[in-house]
């Protein structure tokens, strides 16, 4: 993949799943203000640190140095302190973001099937709860399952290269939601828009642009094997949606000639 395309790819599995928050909206107490401002704190926290990092980055070490660094932020830390404990401090909050980022994942992946599952959008096995923990725990299980063994597939070089393909691979799930959502909105705009012209248009509609072109952008940064395997696992949900709406079709029927024999009988 070329070098700016890749960045971009790579910078935006740092900002992924934004929208995740408001998978658990049905368990948190006030959604509607709570969601809305740990989203934000969270993005401007991250942001913050984001920026704080590369600042001191650039300031503390020669850009030659930090490209030929194993552990950067080591010694950067251990620059700016004057210290030898860097290694220590990045592999400690390395546990603690690990833990916390695997928990949220772990939650909103099972909470996104079993919301599908409910919906008749998933087979309604996802939708089961557990009776003594009240968890989503066959939507849990399955999406475990279904990780691992992507993650075994493609650990055929070092861990490394299998945490790339992953992230780039995640990434990737996200993009084509976020193009088409880019897209609907620009035509909404043109199709709703009063007076409308090209640069009202354009005013309008210039940072939806940027966006689409940034998401088309970074499905190319992800690269060719990447693309590959994200329109595979693409594919393979096409027999489990048509599956699924052949079945709620048979079900509505069903309920539907139910309804007219109690509407004969009466």
């Amino acid at each position: 993949m070329g070098t700016l395309s890749g960045a971009i790819a790579i910078a935006l599995w740092s900002f992924v799943g934004l929208e995740s928050a408001t998978v658990p909206a049905g368990e948190i107490k006030d959604p509607e203000k709570n969601i809305r401002r740990s989203t934000i704190y969270g993005t401007l926290i991250s942001a913050v640190i984001y920026i704080l990092i590369s600042v001191v980055a650039m300031g503390a070490i020669d850009q030659a140095s930090l490209a030929k660094s194993d552990a950067p932020l080591a010694d950067i830390i251990n620059t700016v302190t004057g210290g030898s404990w860097g290694g220590a401090f990045i592999a400690i909050g390395a546990i603690i973001s690990t833990l916390g980022g695997t928990s949220g994942w772990i939650m909103t992946t099972a909470r996104g099937a079993f919301a599908a599952g409910e919906d008749r959008l998933f087979p309604k096995i996802f939708a089961k709860i557990h009776p003594k923990y009240n968890t989503p725990a066959a939507a849990l299980i399955i999406s475990g399952i279904c990780a691992n063994v992507l993650l075994v597939m493609n650990y055929v070089g070092t861990l490394r290269s299998a945490f790339d393909f992953m992230m780039l691979l995640a990434t990737l799930a996200f993009l084509p939601a976020y193009t088409f959502t880019t897209a609907a909105e620009i035509v909404l705009l043109s199709k709703h828009s009063k007076d409308f012209n090209f640069w009202n248009f354009l005013k309008s509609s210039f940072i939806t642009l940027v966006a689409l072109i940034y998401s088309i952008y970074a499905i190319y940064g992800t690269g060719a094997e990447t693309v590959m395997y994200g329109f595979l696992l693409l594919l393979m949900g096409i027999p489990i949606y048509v599956y699924m709406m052949l079945q709620n079709n048979k079900e509505d029927k069903s309920v539907d000639k139910l309804r007219e024999s109690a509407g004969l009988d009466i």
